[in-house]
């Protein structure tokens, strides 16, 4: 019988790598609340293909994704964009180390080859009129590549 994805468990896993590194935010599995830190690490969506690896009786296959990790600052009663921003990407940038300098490369894992951040990353200030009335936010969203045999 053919294993099932290791989705579920390399976001378990990164959850639980990421809280126990980055103890100032509150790290969650999905944008499910409650928040209670001001600084959020959210472990969300994945996107990627599976692929036979061989042919053959065992019919192993590779799977193949990328998973989207959001670090979020919100401020509230500040108006400094630059300073809530910068720290956004230290955030970013202590959680893509992290992940960059684990023990192995699999995060603990089972049939995980390698999971690693990709280097791409996007920055977004918050503009809309509702959220600046109550906080100054900034997030950057980045992506762990993954690859499986299962």
């Amino acid at each position: 019988m053919a294993a099932t994805s290791t989705v579920g468990p390399v976001k378990a896993a990164l959850k639980t790598m990421l809280a126990s590194t980055l103890t100032s935010a509150q790290v969650i599995y999905g944008r499910r609340g409650p928040f209670v830190k001001n600084d959020l690490v959210i472990v969300g969506n994945a996107r990627g293909t599976v692929t036979p690896a061989i042919l053959g009786p065992t019919r192993k296959r590779d799977e193949v994704y990328l998973l989207e990790v959001t670090v979020l600052c919100s401020r509230p009663n500040t108006t400094d964009q630059q300073a809530v921003t910068e720290a956004a990407l230290a955030l970013y940038t202590a959680a893509e180390n992290a992940i960059r300098t684990q023990a192995g490369e699999n995060l603990g894992v089972a049939n995980v080859m390698w999971a690693r951040p990709t280097g791409d990353f996007e920055l977004v200030e918050a503009d809309d009129p509702e959220v600046l009335a109550k906080a100054t936010e900034a997030a950057v969203t980045f992506t762990v590549e993954v690859k499986a045999r299962i």
